[in-house]
């Protein structure tokens, strides 16, 4: 990006989202203009380094909800300040801000890596299997969190919010990418945790914090309401604006990122398979598929058949429905997060063979499920398989 900005900058021309997406793609670059507006955005906390006058600094919630509750005319000074908040300084506030958050710059490996996987039990059955490694897209915000976080922190950078609020369990993956995207991007982050509160707090949460992330809880009734007015009322009440993200990261702007995977991969194949917990990353992918492709998903849940009714449910609200997808549901291994001796052995092989380590919640449930039907005679000899290692 660097380096086209130079040559824009170079050539006299005006510099853009949009025109910079131009010279990248013209450059090799398979990029969106989205991804290249959030780029362009951590290359401006680079280089303004904090030149933002102080004038322009985010009112707290208590004088924005004072200022919303008299309609725009309470205090002039302090509505006028959120005005020019909202309408252009918020970048500049928010790259000021992270850069006196962090000194660590951001990298992320994009396009994902994509190799074949060579294995006997392939080549018996005359099948390939090519891994796509959007878990090596960033440690901390890796594979499906990064495809499902991108179009939606665009999306709250533009509206001028520069908090994030989203729900997780105590061990959410979700959670911590949150919290992690707020730290590079230079968003406060508010995590709403399932269940009650248990000190000391688990790795998962403890990683949270540290990045920045505050926490609350709601008790198991409440949080099945979690997506009423009255529950995002309150919590609005009690941590003012902020841009809403829901449990997992799934929804339409989620799908965008994710149908950005199948447009990364240059080979040629036939079936594209991923692990399912809310099903944003299946509906995205299955959306982004050329014709005569098709997506399978392999639930972690057990008795994960509902997930077809959100999957679909996510592709309509995005206008984005297809009937190229089918969920597996024969390979849960007992549920959510768990584990049997038959799987623990398939990961401890795989590693042995592969040098890949696979997360036993989602990708070796997953994985397990893309050998054992191969070794059935599911697919076809000659079939080319994608399988995305999500992270």
């Amino acid at each position: 990006m660097r380096q086209a900005r130079a040559a824009l900058v170079a050539g006299g021309r005006s510099l853009s989202r949009d025109r910079l997406a131009d010279r990248m793609r013209e450059d090799g670059y398979r990029v969106s203009n989205a991804r290249v507006g959030l780029l362009l955005r951590l290359l401006t906390s680079e280089d303004v380094a904090g030149p933002v006058d102080v004038s322009a600094r985010r009112p707290d919630d208590a004088e924005y909800a004072a200022c919303q509750r008299r309609g725009g005319v309470g205090d002039p000074e302090t509505c006028r300040s959120w005005r020019q908040f909202s309408s252009g300084l918020a970048v500049r506030w928010q790259a000021a801000r992270v850069h006196e958050m962090r000194s660590d710059p951001i990298t992320l490996r994009l396009p994902s890596p994509l190799f074949e996987l060579r294995d006997d039990r392939l080549e018996r059955a005359q099948v390939r299997l090519l891994i796509k490694r959007d878990d090596l897209i960033h440690p901390e915000i890796p594979g499906n969190k990064w495809r499902k976080l991108s179009y939606n922190l665009s999306a709250a950078t533009n509206a001028g919010h520069d908090t994030l609020l989203t729900f997780g369990g105590a061990y959410s993956n979700h959670l911590r990418a949150t919290a992690a995207a707020g730290y590079y991007f230079g968003f406060r982050t508010i995590g709403v945790v399932r269940g009650e509160e248990h000190l000391p707090l688990n790795p998962s949460l403890e990683y949270a914090t540290r990045r920045g992330m505050r926490l609350t809880y709601l008790d198991r009734t409440t949080y099945r309401e979690k997506q009423s007015l009255t529950v995002i009322e309150a919590l609005r009440r009690e941590w003012g604006r902020f841009y809403l993200l829901p449990e997992g990261g799934s929804n339409s702007l989620a799908l965008k990122g994710c149908a950005e995977i199948p447009e990364e991969i240059d080979a040629t194949f036939d079936v594209i398979c991923c692990a399912v917990g809310t099903g944003g990353t299946l509906a995205g992918i299955a959306a982004g598929l050329r014709e005569g492709q098709r997506a399978i998903g392999f639930s972690a849940l057990k008795g994960g058949d509902f997930l077809a009714d959100d999957v679909a449910r996510l592709q309509s609200e995005a206008g984005l429905a297809s009937a190229n997808w089918r969920i597996e549901c024969a390979y849960h291994f007992g549920g959510f997060a768990k584990t049997t001796p038959q799987l623990q052995t398939f990961i401890d092989t795989f590693a042995e063979r592969h040098g890949i380590v696979l997360d036993r919640v989602y990708v070796a449930k997953m994985m397990f499920g893309i050998f054992d039907m191969i070794q059935t005679g599911a697919f076809p000899a000659g079939a080319t398989m994608v399988a995305v290692i999500t992270g």
